[in-house]
């Protein structure tokens, strides 16, 4: 049996497909400029929207996010509610934004995506095609 006191709690995963989508797409745009994930301002904004939305009006909880460079199975919010836990209600809203913002901002960071692929094609030059006579 263990010497310390380990408070009941329950844990919650947050696992979505804009969560995974928003987080692979933060991992292509890191391989394709060489960036880290801290570089990354669509990341750092994530993480931001995160830890803005998950500042609950109680004590008794803490949470975890996992982005894909940390857990293989993919992006994931963690969140751990203690037995003292009593707002409840605003666990949903703060989720629901979260993912939100996901959606919202997809967009941008497939623009930023093209905007890569963009640079990397090169225009090769375009040859005039000779104009064959009539015989």
């Amino acid at each position: 049996m263990a010497d310390t006191y380990e408070p009941d709690r329950i844990t919650y995963v947050l696992q979505d497909p804009l969560l995974t989508r928003y987080d692979d797409l933060c991992r292509k745009l890191e391989m394709r400029t060489g960036i880290t994930p801290v570089e990354n301002q669509f990341a750092r904004e994530l993480e931001s929207a995160i830890h803005r939305n998950l500042q609950f009006n109680n004590y008794y909880y803490d949470y975890c996010w996992k982005d894909s460079t940390t857990d293989r199975k993919g992006a994931k919010i963690v969140l751990f509610l203690f037995e003292e836990f009593s707002t409840y209600y605003e666990v949903a809203d703060a989720l629901f934004t979260i993912l939100d913002f996901c959606k919202a901002n997809i967009p941008r960071l497939e623009a930023a995506l093209a905007e890569t692929e963009k640079d990397k094609v090169i225009p090769l030059p375009i040859r005039a095609v000779p104009e064959k006579e009539a015989a």
